[in-house]
């Protein structure tokens, strides 16, 4: 019996050395397109996790990566010149993984995407 009761106590005491460890980051990786499909370099791209705030700009791959706790959801701003602005909010990273999310920019209604002469 103490041999079980010792037993119990060492997992026990397993979980909460586990559960005070904090979460490994998370990496977030965005990837920003037209409306086309053709990928937008220099698009900035914001992320809010609670009260902070970063934001880097996409490369010539269309890509922006971030590595973020994964414990909040985070919301997802992209803007460029001459483009909407696109969000998605709420966004739940995956624990210890990658999480890949894709946003598309469009040109403004009163646009002509031949000419980008916007009205």
């Amino acid at each position: 019996m103490f041999a079980m009761l010792g037993f119990s106590l060492s997992v026990l005491h397993g979980v909460a050395i586990a559960a005070d460890r904090p979460a490994a980051p998370s990496l977030l990786v965005v990837i920003v397109v037209d409306s086309s499909g053709e990928v937008l370099p220099g698009a900035v791209v914001t992320i809010q996790q609670g009260q902070e705030a970063q934001s880097k700009e996409t490369g010539p791959n269309g890509l922006a990566r971030f590595r973020l706790p994964s414990s909040k959801k985070i919301n997802v701003v992209v803007t460029q010149a001459g483009f909407t602005t696109a969000r998605r909010d709420k966004v739940s990273l995956e624990r210890n993984g990658t999480t890949v999310i894709g946003l598309s920019l469009r040109l403004p209604e009163h646009c002509d995407p031949k000419v980008q002469i916007c009205m």
